[in-house]
């Protein structure tokens, strides 16, 4: 053995040695995680995903955008943007998210390994008009490898074959009671776990589920209404056989039983609670610890729902620097502890604590050049296991929320992203460590633990 190998042997030891006696120094800090299953219901109301394990993100974040001018990782050619691009974001559970187009001309996936984007280059369905506005506001992946877009101004469900490409159209409104035009939409999209994606309805009495088999239809009515511009924004499944809708003009809560179609209304509104006028919550996600919680557009507040009960408990102790205003969040992921609300108006990322409710902001937008925060930026928002992602409505970029200093070990082997100043390591039991004050020369030594 050489000096040179002879030299980088002894570092790897050293290494392996350092590494294990600050782990073993560390059992009185471990945090256990919070999501009790072994999946995350990935999705926030309006984008329904693979699942994905529980993986919660640290404290110290970068923000990393995608689609700037001249960076090998912008905007496909061939393929407009515009204004109001994109509706959801869905995770397909092998290494893209999907964005639902609402007024981009083509669907677009971008790979969470390089940030390289792809446009779909076959042809929509026949009814389809790729440059219509406001087509799909909403999506969700079946359990075989398809993507189900809910239409708005579109006349038809569109199924993607994600391996594919392909597309193919689905209009049976007639089966389930529905007259679809422009002013009948869906803005949620569940999977149910069971062979049906469960469409929500904005402007509209029904609720509707396709068979994914085939997609025929079948309309459920029952729904608490409201007025305004929907009755409903997003609809979160709780792993339980249930569907809650999130409302937005609607006066209640709605939670539909996917074996029977029926459907239960909860307003015990908690005190103090300032909902709006219109467009309330705006999508949602499920804790798996028994929560649905609603992401607030005009709301002051979050608000948690017991799904046991169907009891709220409201939540607006918003970060010191950080007002919350209208049209603030719209959409957002969950990654197994924290909600990352996706800021539509807001100002700032707001992350919310499942376990307790506290919230952090973040705003550090300069670590992208170019970008300024504007009024209407991102709706909706994707969890890929390691970073969150927020898709751009009129933001110029797709942008992901990555996690600073993550050390992930395997059972045989380990790989490390190194910056910050803090080491936030998930180990396969879903025990959460820190590790603080330490330089990176240990953590590049070698693959193998």
């Amino acid at each position: 053995m050489s000096k040179t190998e002879q030299k980088d042997m002894k570092k790897v030891h050293y290494a392996t040695r350092r590494l294990a006696a600050m782990l073993m120094a560390l059992p009185l800090a471990l945090t256990a995680t919070a999501y009790s299953g072994t999946h995350i219901y990935n999705g926030d109301g309006i984008g329904h995903g693979a699942p994905v394990p529980p993986n919660y993100l640290s404290d110290q974040v970068k923000l990393t955008g995608y689609g700037t001018a001249g960076d090998p990782t912008q905007w496909p050619s061939g393929f407009t943007k515009g204004n109001s691009a994109f509706a959801a974001g869905i995770y397909d559970g092998n290494g893209d998210v999907w964005m639902v187009p609402a007024g981009a001309d083509r669907v677009v996936r971008i790979n969470t390994a390089t940030g390289v984007m792809t446009r779909l280059t076959n042809a929509w369905p026949s009814g389809i008009t790729a440059t219509q506005a406001n087509k799909f506001t909403a999506g969700a992946l079946d359990g075989n490898g398809f993507i189900w877009l809910a239409p708005s101004s579109a006349d038809r469900v569109v199924r993607i074959n994600t391996a594919t490409g392909a597309m193919s159209g689905f209009a049976g409104w007639s089966a389930a009671g529905v007259t679809k035009n422009a002013t009948v939409t869906f803005t949620g999209a569940v999977y149910d776990g069971n062979g049906s994606i469960w469409l929500v309805p904005g402007l509209g009495s029904r609720v509707v589920r396709v068979n994914t088999a085939n997609g025929t239809m079948t309309g459920y009515t029952g729904a608490p209404s409201g007025g305004g511009s929907a009755s409903y924004n997003g609809g979160v499944y709780d792993g339980n056989g249930y569907i809650w809708m999130i409302p937005s003009a609607a006066n209640a809560v709605c939670r539909v039983d996917t074996s029977t179609g029926a459907m239960t209304a909860f307003n015990g509104w908690p005190a103090g609670l300032v909902r709006g006028s219109n467009a309330s919550f705006h999508g949602g996600v499920y804790d798996g610890r028994g929560h649905v919680w609603m992401i607030p557009r005009n709301a002051d507040s979050v608000v948690k729902i017991d799904t046991s009960t169907g009891a709220m408990t409201r939540y607006a102790d918003w970060p010191v620097g950080f007002t919350k205003a209208t049209n603030a969040f719209m959409g957002g992921a969950f990654d197994g502890r924290y909600i990352w609300m996706a800021p539509y108006a807001a100002s700032h990322i707001v992350r919310v604590d499942t376990l307790d409710g506290s919230m952090a902001a973040y705003n550090q937008w300069a670590e992208m050049p170019g970008f300024s925060k504007g009024s209407a930026d991102f709706m909706g928002g994707a969890f890929d296991g390691r970073n969150v992602w927020m898709v751009p409505w009129t933001a110029d970029r797709v942008v992901s929320i990555n996690p600073l200093w993550w050390l992930t070990l395997g059972t045989a082997a380990w790989e490390a992203a190194v910056s910050g100043e803090e080491t936030s390591v998930a180990v396969t039991s879903n025990v959460n460590w820190t590790v603080s004050s330490s330089d990176d020369t240990w953590l590049t030594f070698a693959r193998e633990w």
